[in-house]
């Protein structure tokens, strides 16, 4: 006799996987560390909106709402459906409307010049293209002298990573790629770097917060694979060699690397990143 058979949960998507992943990993390890102080700092409007962009699972709004005042709404936006599905769900019922979620990206945004009262950016900016594109963007959408708040990795963020790549480099005899890893670094922020082109993009009188901490890795393959490295760094880190198989050479030997040198010592990278809060000047 037959039996029926029993039904079959499908196979989460990618993009399901990187909105879990998100949710399990990196808000803990990212958003949860520097997010709170941003929201705790910035001046919400007593009225009107404010804007929450790139919001992925919907940490920072919800954690917005217990500070935003009663009058105030919160537009939070996230190009990823998947994750702003995730950040729906999080919010249960919300009789009072006071979180509208869209998937779009920053610049698909079509409100008029200044319609928010403060807006933030928690996550997607690790370059100067991006603060070029994510700030000029939330200067022109905020009212002239509110506040803007942004989330940004610094410079010194996985440098241990970057003198290793550089050593492999030489190592293995590619010194031709060496032109690529610096641009590269050079396109990440110091302090100064990142308050010249906040201003550039229409940010002015930024205030910098530096957050530096070291981040414990099993192992050097552990670090690659870590879903922060995964969700936020890596995508950047595959440009950096047009050869895959040069590249997988490369990342072999960096891995391997961080293996003998931390043998016995357990592998602790840095990690530095910086909230900000600065002015629309527009």
């Amino acid at each position: 006799m037959n039996t029926p058979s029993q039904p079959t949960t499908p196979a989460p998507s990618g993009h399901e996987r990187s909105a879990a992943i998100w949710e399990q990993a990196v808000v803990p390890a990212w958003e949860a560390r520097l997010a709170p102080a941003l929201i705790e700092a910035i001046e919400l409007p007593q009225e009107g909106s404010v804007l929450v962009a790139e919001c992925r699972t919907g940490y920072v709004p919800l954690e917005m709402l217990r500070r935003l005042p009663e009058n105030t709404r919160c537009v939070a936006i996230e190009p990823s459906r998947d994750m702003l599905d995730l950040a729906r769900s999080k919010a249960g019922e919300d009789p009072d409307r006071r979180i509208y979620w869209d998937a779009k990206r920053i610049d698909q945004l079509k409100f008029r010049d200044g319609v928010f009262g403060a807006s933030m950016c928690a996550a997607g900016i690790l370059t100067k293209d991006d603060v070029h594109l994510a700030a000029s963007e939330l200067a022109r959408l905020t009212t002239p002298g509110g506040p803007i708040g942004l989330v940004v990795p610094m410079r010194n963020m996985f440098t241990e990573f970057y003198d290793l790549y550089r050593e492999a480099l030489v190592a293995m005899g590619h010194l031709e790629l060496e032109p690529m890893l610096n641009a590269y670094i050079d396109d990440l922020f110091d302090a100064e770097a990142l308050r010249v082109d906040l201003a550039a993009a229409g940010v002015r009188d930024a205030e910098i917060h530096t957050v530096r901490c070291m981040l414990p890795f099993d192992s050097g393959e552990d670090f690659l694979l870590s879903p922060l490295v995964e969700s936020l760094h890596l995508p950047l880190w595959l440009r950096l060699c047009p050869n895959d198989d040069i590249m997988q050479a490369i990342l072999t030997y960096v891995l391997g690397a961080m293996d003998r040198y931390y043998e016995g010592l357990g592998l602790e990278l840095t990690a530095e990143a910086a909230w900000v809060i600065g002015y629309s000047a527009s």
